[in-house]
C-alpha cells in the first residue's frame, strides 16, 4: 500500500516565517520528509531562499532579491508582520 508523502510548503510557514532556517528545521522536527522552497539569486548572484517579488511583506524593505547584494539581505530581519507581530 502506498504511504503518504509529507512535503512543507517553504518549511513550517504556519508558525514560522517562510523559507527561513527556523521553518525548515521545525517542518523537519515535525516529521516531513521533504520541503519545497523558492530560491531567487541577490544582485551579486548568490542564491537566497525567498518567494515574493519584491520584499515589503517579510522584509519591511522596498525592491526585490536581486536589487541587493547578500551581503545588504544579510542585515534585514525577515518577519511576516501580519502573522508573526
Amino acid at each position: 500500500m502506498l504511504q503518504p508523502i509529507f512535503i512543507a510548503h517553504r518549511g513550517y510557514a504556519a508558525a514560522y516565517p517562510e523559507n527561513t532556517l527556523i521553518a525548515l528545521d521545525a517542518a523537519f522536527q515535525a516529521g516531513t520528509e521533504y520541503v519545497e522552497v523558492d530560491i531567487q539569486l541577490s544582485a551579486d548572484h548568490i542564491p537566497v531562499l525567498f518567494h515574493d517579488r519584491d520584499l515589503q511583506r517579510l522584509c519591511q524593505q522596498s525592491g526585490a532579491i536581486q536589487d541587493y547584494t547578500f551581503s545588504q539581505l544579510e542585515k534585514f530581519n525577515v518577519t511576516d508582520s501580519e502573522k508573526f507581530a
